[in-house]
């Protein structure tokens, strides 16, 4: 006997289209007249759109792990000894979780390439990438990463370290973690993790869906200690009206994926910092709200977000506290109409005169444009390495802005694309002890 019409498979997703749209209907008609069950529909519709939202962002995020070349070759392109300082430099490529740690000639000194599958108790899923995000290497030869899968939302997002033998030591895959974390003098771990929310629990003006980024802390097992919102820190201090802002520009296209702060660095200020950096004190940490175009410092008793520096910022990454109470930044692309080509600029900026004091951009002959992620060094000695991750590229420059080192790395997808490269760090030339049997 022939089945009914409704109870066919084309039926029956008419049927499921027709109650999607149904409960999207009465949600924006209960929420507006706060009906019963208003806040659940509410939250079922902004939690389904940012599903949405985020999918697509994840799409766009897996596309650009190559950008078009700028050279066919790889390694050491320059270099003057005698100027450049010497070390070790660590990086992180997009192809999967791998790093490299190169001398200054370019030539391997150790390689960390990590099954994903031995990292989970269920295979990882054909497909997915997994992407060291920062790395570091411990004065005792441990390797220590951040990973992620898909930009900000995807299913597979920790923290790792492994000891110079290449044994894992401790692994976590649970919290979200996502762009910057540092070694406290205890062995903790200061980090970012960030979580997904439908709308602010408690304040209206949240009333859709954003990212929840926080500062979290580990211990030495890499085990979770403490952690603090960041929008609730802003929500609780005079600076708000910054949030506010970025809330009410509904067609932006960071807005409208929730991303309103795009967290991107962590730092712990020391005593010493704390003497020349004079908005903050000891113990408080510094963030990077890089859509807020801002330098925050947060206090973690407090919950609270106690100064905010927007001066002289735009799309920033890596906002480094220096010896002289300076802040070097990596903007990815300036608004300064000075000038006269795209271009990324590496700036140092002194919050009390609120100045200006040193940059560093390409020009026609050595271009220098990273439109996402990026990251800097200030150097022992006075020079800053450069990380132009979109152009596969580290590079040295003096103070005067001569280029005294220039890599670029050899991982490619096919003849004419080269894979974006993540932070790293020049470490000291006796780090190579630990892997002098390779």
């Amino acid at each position: 006997m022939q089945k009914p019409f409704w109870f066919k498979p084309a039926a029956l997703v008419l049927y499921a289209g027709a109650l999607a749209f149904l409960a999207y209907v009465l949600g924006m008609a209960s929420g507006r007249f706060e009906g019963p069950g208003s806040a659940l529909i509410r939250d079922t519709v902004a939690y389904l759109s940012a599903e949405r939202q985020k999918t697509a962002f994840d799409r766009d995020f897996i596309k650009q792990r190559f950008y078009p070349a700028r050279t066919p070759a790889s390694g050491v392109l320059a270099v003057q000894p005698d100027k450049a300082e010497p070390g070790l430099t660590l990086y992180a490529t997009a192809e999967d979780l791998s790093a490299y740690l190169v001398d200054m000639a370019g030539q391997p000194v150790h390689q960390w390439h990590i099954d994903p599958n031995t990292l989970t108790k269920h295979p990882v899923k054909a497909g997915t990438h997994l992407i060291f995000r920062r790395v570091k290497l411990l004065d005792d030869g441990s390797f220590m990463g951040l990973y992620d899968s898909k930009g900000y939302h995807g299913p597979y997002n920790g923290m790792l370290k492994y000891d110079a033998q290449g044994r894992l030591i401790w692994h976590n895959g649970s919290l979200g973690f996502h762009h910057d974390f540092e070694i406290e003098a205890d062995g903790s771990v200061l980090t970012l993790t960030q979580g997904f929310a439908p709308r602010h629990p408690s304040n209206p003006v949240l009333d859709r869906y954003y990212i929840d980024s926080r500062v979290t802390v580990l211990d030495a097992s890499g085990r979770h200690k403490e952690s603090v919102s960041i929008i609730d820190a802003l929500l609780a201090s005079p600076y708000k009206t910054l949030l506010f802002d970025r809330l009410a520009k509904s067609d932006d296209v960071f807005t409208q994926r929730g991303d309103l702060l795009h967290v991107n660095t962590v730092h712990r200020i020391t005593a010493a910092e704390a003497q020349w950096f004079k908005p903050a004190q000891a113990g408080q940490v510094l963030v990077c709200l890089r859509n807020l175009h801002a330098v925050g410092i947060l206090d973690m008793a407090q919950k609270k977000m106690v100064a905010v520096l927007p001066d002289h910022f735009s799309q920033m990454h890596h906002p480094q506290l220096l010896p002289n109470g300076h802040i070097l930044s990596f903007e990815n692309a300036t608004h300064m109409a000075s000038y006269k080509w795209k271009t990324s600029v590496i700036k140092e900026y002194d919050p009390i005169t609120r100045q200006i004091v040193w940059l560093y951009q390409g020009d026609a002959a050595h271009p220098f444009f990273s439109p996402t992620h990026g990251y800097q060094q200030r150097l022992a000695h006075g020079n800053t390495l450069i990380f132009e991750s979109n152009a596969g590229r580290i590079f040295e420059v003096t103070p005067s802005g001569e280029i005294v080192w220039e890599y670029y790395t050899h991982v490619r997808y096919g003849q004419n694309q080269i894979s974006l490269i993540h932070a790293g760090e020049r470490v000291p030339l006796s780090y190579g002890r630990f892997f002098k049997a390779e």
